[in-house]
């Protein structure tokens, strides 16, 4: 089977309700976006024969790594408090490079950017022989997304990511979707998690309010649908307390609420921070006050 996480939750559900397993499944491909570590762990229970998998790449480039929910299962507590979603480790042939974050073009040949040290953040790059060579008759595309080193031809991700110590590949968001705060730079997978581990929350949002270069942080958090409205309060207090005890360095001025968060046709998974920043930037500086 392959889904998107959004997917895998209504399987779950839907099994647990019954009280019935899949021992038929053999792999059950989760892709799309990053899926909580607790799904991971309820879909391996769902399918007592199976394995649950986690591929990562891009139409440019797939696949380049795959975690399993053993892996996953054993760095659950490290995911679930923002240490980056598991990526797994480069398959056979493929080359992933962690870069300088830029936004720029980057060189090719001996200006190349050189590798960071492992357990740096950086922009995850990849070379191997699924990856493409350039965009059908978009030059200019191919110079922002590519570079050369020697033989090897590198894609870009656009993604954040760092190799841990046991050379796992982990994945902290989108290059365009980093904040940069006044108290630093913040990536989506250091903050979501803490929040969608809470059990009220379906899924959560990390936008910046405000121009660049700085920007306040601001949760947009969508509710499961059985949480009624006098329930917001105390819900806002304990993502607040939640944000306070695992990220003590950063302030979070606005906590606000959405009944959906807007996501993807394709996979119905990918949320569309981008938008929902200009949406509530707008909102806020009419009314600063009634979302603080």
């Amino acid at each position: 089977a392959f889904t998107s996480p959004i997917i895998g939750e209504k399987i779950v559900a839907s099994c647990y309700s019954q009280k019935i397993t899949l021992p038929k499944i053999k792999r059950f491909l989760l892709a799309g976006a990053p899926a909580h570590p607790s799904l991971v762990h309820d879909l391996s229970k769902v399918i007592p024969n199976g394995k649950v998998i986690l591929p990562y790449g891009a139409t440019e480039a797939l696949p380049i790594s795959a975690a399993n929910h053993i892996e996953v299962n054993k760095l659950s507590r490290d995911i679930s408090l923002g240490q980056g979603s598991c990526l797994g480790r480069p398959l056979q042939g493929n080359t992933v490079r962690i870069a300088p974050i830029s936004f720029s073009p980057f060189e090719s040949g001996l200006n190349c950017p050189q590798e960071l040290p492992q357990g740096e953040v950086g922009e995850i790059c990849v070379s191997g022989p699924v990856v493409s060579q350039e965009y059908f008759r978009m030059p200019g595309a191919t110079v922002d997304s590519k570079f050369h080193d020697g033989q090897l031809n590198y894609h870009r991700m656009g993604d954040l990511g760092y190799f841990d110590s046991e050379g796992f590949l982990r994945f902290l968001g989108r290059k365009v979707e980093r904040i940069i705060t006044q108290d630093g730079p913040l990536e989506t997978e250091r903050c979501e998690p803490l929040i969608n581990g809470i059990k009220e929350i379906s899924k959560s949002a990390l936008i910046g309010i405000g121009d660049n270069p700085i920007k306040q942080p601001c949760l947009v958090v969508e509710p499961y649908p059985h949480v009624k409205q006098d329930e917001l309060a105390a819900l806002k207090k304990e993502v607040s307390s939640t944000l306070k005890i695992h990220l003590p360095s950063f302030s979070f001025p606005y906590i606000v609420f959405e009944k959906s968060l807007p996501v993807d046709s394709r996979h119905n998974a990918k949320i569309h921070r981008l938008s929902l920043a200009k949406k509530w930037t707008r909102l806020v500086r009419k009314n600063s006050s009634k979302y603080s």
